[in-house]
């Protein structure tokens, strides 16, 4: 797939990238020409207007169909840039790598971690893990309660993970 800065120059422009956005796409998930003009044309499929672009309309039937409604604004909101309404091509290569099978493990944290922490204080809590896995494990919250209430209690007493705060009525977890 080519990973020199000067094979990058050669495939800036498919989708309106920039040398910047291309080098990091081929440094972090290794993307060639190959794979993002296949992106490219995946993204064609679902993005709407003119320049092309996915909004949370198109985004939801596309990657959060069994999603709870605040949920999937959430996941939509990670992946498209906060300084953008919508999901461009950009965005959409990033969300493609990061949740591809060959992922760096970095970026597989990064995601799950951001994608938790609902209220965006860099710590996880039950309740965000709890809010979280009933939006993709619905109908049955009380169980995932639960199970994550016991989870948690489990690493309190053993006190395993660095940063952890077992303080009522949270227990969090800082991974950074």
């Amino acid at each position: 797939m080519g990973n020199s800065s000067s094979n990058a120059r050669e495939y800036v422009g498919i989708g309106g990238l920039s040398e910047k956005e291309v080098a990091y796409l081929n440094k972090t998930f290794k993307f060639g020409p190959s794979a993002l003009q296949q992106l490219q044309k995946r993204f064609h499929a679902f993005a709407s207007g003119q320049p092309p672009a996915i909004t949370v309309d198109d985004f939801n039937p596309l990657v959060a169909p069994k999603l709870s409604g605040s949920y999937k604004a959430k996941v939509y909101a990670y992946f498209k840039r906060s300084d953008k309404d919508v999901m461009d091509f950009f965005d959409f290569c990033r969300m493609h790598g990061m949740i591809s099978s060959t992922s760096p493990w970095e970026e597989k944290v990064k995601l799950a971690f951001g994608l938790f922490d609902l209220d965006g204080d860099k710590l996880l809590n039950k309740n965000e893990v709890c809010e979280v896995l009933n939006a993709v494990a619905y109908p049955k919250p009380q169980r995932v309660n639960k199970e994550i209430s016991a989870l948690f209690e489990e690493v309190c007493s053993r006190r395993t993970i660095p940063h952890l705060s077992c303080s009522a009525p949270y227990v969090s977890v800082c991974v950074w």
